[in-house]
């Protein structure tokens, strides 16, 4: 993948220890949410469970597929490095990569109603609430998926000849990583601008890039409405017990870091390598940065939830105790089944009688 070996295993390691930590942290989290009573977190509890399950889903596709965004001149261009699905990086990674933002949107929807209108909470028991949910989340997908593969972008043979010097460069144009021009249509390539800034406008890619970026826009300005309307409305009620405040103002707090995490690690730099092309701008270093921070985004999801919210703290830390205690339980009966240990006993049965 990578021209320098060294450069390659170290990203390698970082790839597989995020995919373990992504399952393990969120797998502990599906087994607690999901042993939650239902009284505890009503229907926020299956919000939750989607949430999670979709990092999963993301944390798996990332490790198989492994995209590598890169820039030359006015073009972005994204390779799938792992398995060699031919639909992976244009297909299947996209679809994985938009969940987040549809799950989050509905957390925050959830939030808002149980502070705002909580006699309204029932509404999201609904089939038709949770039909919508479903598919607005799915449509959001599906459109991220064809946008790249099939409608949004220009697949014409003019792709293949702007990047073609950049193909069969192998590391020399300032590229971190080796092509093979034979696999260009498994890339993603988006030319912005045939012959330089504002000369030559590949009118198909600016757009589908436009609705990508539209659909983020939006669902980001409905998280900061609700966000906004949400604290206000903490600071309001000072009727709640003091659980129940405390319960809305943890799961809020987890709710806030966990839409800033995929902003910073996923949808900023992916944004940031699509807009420097676009004007012409230049930075190898993003195809060094961005896969790693992609393959975290699921792993910082979980650490916020486990660290933020009491209860999951509380059954996470006394899980990794009892985990120890029966650690410690097994090498000790290990221990006493040696040979070692018979000398051991048999020396201080001297040791004492010779006193």
């Amino acid at each position: 993948m990578f021209t320098d070996p060294n450069l390659n295993l170290f990203l390698e390691i970082l790839r597989i220890v995020a995919f373990v930590l992504t399952i393990l942290l969120n797998g502990m989290l599906l087994r607690m949410i999901s042993m939650t009573r239902h009284n505890d977190l009503g229907f926020y509890r299956f919000l939750l469970l989607a949430f999670v399950s979709a990092d999963m889903i993301h944390g798996l596709f990332h490790f198989i597929v492994v995209p590598v965004p890169e820039i030359y001149k006015n073009a972005f261009i994204m390779g799938g490095h792992g398995s060699k699905l031919r639909y992976g990086v244009g297909f299947v990674w996209p679809l994985a990569f938009s969940l987040a933002f549809p799950m989050l949107s509905f957390n925050f929807a959830y939030r808002l109603v149980a502070v705002k209108y909580p006699l309204c909470l029932d509404y999201f028991n609904s089939p038709r609430i949770i039909g919508l949910m479903v598919s607005i989340a799915t449509c959001c997908a599906l459109s991220w998926a064809c946008i790249t593969r099939y409608m949004g972008f220009d697949n014409g043979d003019s792709r293949s000849s702007y990047v073609h010097e950049f193909f069969i460069s192998n590391g020399t144009t300032d590229s971190f990583l080796d092509h093979d021009i034979d696999e260009i249509n498994d890339y993603i390539v988006v030319v912005f601008w045939e012959r330089g800034f504002l000369d030559g406008p590949h009118c198909i890619n600016i757009i589908g890039s436009g609705i990508l970026f539209c659909m983020i826009d939006v669902a980001y300005k409905f998280m900061a409405y609700a966000a906004y309307n949400i604290v206000h409305c903490l600071n309001e009620n000072a009727q709640w017990s003091e659980r129940f405040h405390t319960q809305h103002v943890q799961l809020f707090r987890a709710l806030v870091m966990q839409a800033l995490t995929p902003c910073i690690t996923s949808y900023i730099p992916i944004g940031l390598c699509g807009i420097w092309p676009f004007f012409g701008a230049d930075f190898p270093l993003f195809s060094v940065l961005v896969p790693p921070l992609c393959a975290f985004h699921p792993v910082f999801d979980g650490i916020i939830m486990l660290s933020t919210v009491s209860q999951f703290r509380q059954v996470c830390i006394r899980n990794t105790l009892l985990f120890c205690d029966i650690k410690h339980d097994r090498i000790a009966n290990m221990w006493a089944k040696t040979s070692l240990y018979a000398v051991y006993e048999l020396a201080r049965d001297k040791f004492e009688r010779s006193w």
